[in-house]
């Protein structure tokens, strides 16, 4: 169960983030975290919150946003408000980490959601192998209130036969030459 004071560690981009309200510990009012993300982080593919405002603050460093079609850069000081439904995504651009106060409200089931990404939550967690956009996605199943990813079907459909051909490709060539 997620608290104040965790701090996760995502195993494949190294970003940090350590909780400073959950949904418990704020009543459901709001999910706060802050985020140290390392130059070339990003939130994975265009998604959006159907049913939370997110605010980001940059703390430090530089992030760009996109936001619909649109891209600008955020550096210290600088936050961005994003309603309910708002197609976007974020990334550290480098050449330093970037820090991040990241704000979801109300709670929902955020800091869970979180938890599972950065792997401090039950269940596994997707192979380091899968493309990230991809991972995000399996990561964020049954979390539909919280997090929508915006991609046409066939870029997912060929996201997922090429990662089933990674991992299968192999086998098949052993066991064809073993026969």
């Amino acid at each position: 169960m997620p608290h104040p004071g965790q701090t996760l560690e995502d195993p494949d981009t190294h970003a940090v983030a350590r909780f400073l309200a959950t949904a418990d510990s704020s009543d459901g009012e709001a999910v706060v975290f802050e985020l140290e993300a390392p130059p070339g982080w990003n939130a994975g593919p265009l998604h959006e919150h159907p049913e939370q405002v997110e605010r980001i603050e940059v703390l430090s460093g530089r992030l760009v946003a996109r936001i619909e079609d649109v891209a600008g850069l955020c550096t210290r000081g600088e936050d961005l408000t994003l309603a309910p439904g708002t197609p976007h995504t974020v990334e550290n651009p480098g050449p330093a980490p970037a820090r991040l106060r990241v704000e979801f409200s109300p709670a929902l089931r955020s800091d869970r959601l979180f938890e599972r990404m950065y792997g401090g939550g039950v269940g596994s967690h997707p192979p380091s192998l899968l493309p990230a956009g991809l991972r995000a996605w399996l990561e964020s199943r049954g979390f539909g209130e919280e997090i929508h990813y915006l991609w046409p079907r066939r870029v997912l459909l060929l996201a997922l036969c090429a990662a089933v051909a990674a991992v299968t490709l192999p086998a098949w060539r052993r066991s064809a030459s073993a026969g």
